[in-house]
């Protein structure tokens, strides 16, 4: 937060593939809040100027969803979020997402219906 009170923002560009992209794109937005977990990656590339342009990126191992829905669509109609953040209904949690935490029942599955 600067002196004014404002939220400051650095842009940081990070590359996510697979899952994790597919969530980011369904449950983020410009502005959302976000905790991303990767590794740094440079590299450099010649533009179309002819010059040697240096770039630092991080992939996404695993992001985390930082703010409620119904804050993150409050910030992009317009709104004043409160400042509280909550984790995401559906963000990833080790033990309290395990949807077969209070199953009982085994589950019949054939070899032929796993994809590995």
């Amino acid at each position: 937060t600067n002196a004014q009170g404002e939220r400051e923002a650095d842009f940081i560009n990070c590359i996510a593939l697979k899952k994790t992209a597919e969530n980011i794109i369904n449950y983020l937005s410009k502005g959302s809040l976000a905790g991303v977990d990767g590794r740094l990656k440079s590299r450099s590339y010649e533009n179309k100027e002819g010059q040697r342009v240096y770039v630092t990126e991080v992939i996404c191992d695993s992001v985390q969803f930082l703010e409620s829905k119904s804050t993150n669509s409050n910030q992009s109609q317009g709104g004043i979020a409160s400042g509280q953040y909550q984790p995401k209904a559906n963000h990833v949690a080790a033990t309290s997402q395990n949807p077969f935490v209070n199953m009982n029942d085994s589950i019949d599955i054939s070899d032929d219906d796993l994809p590995f």
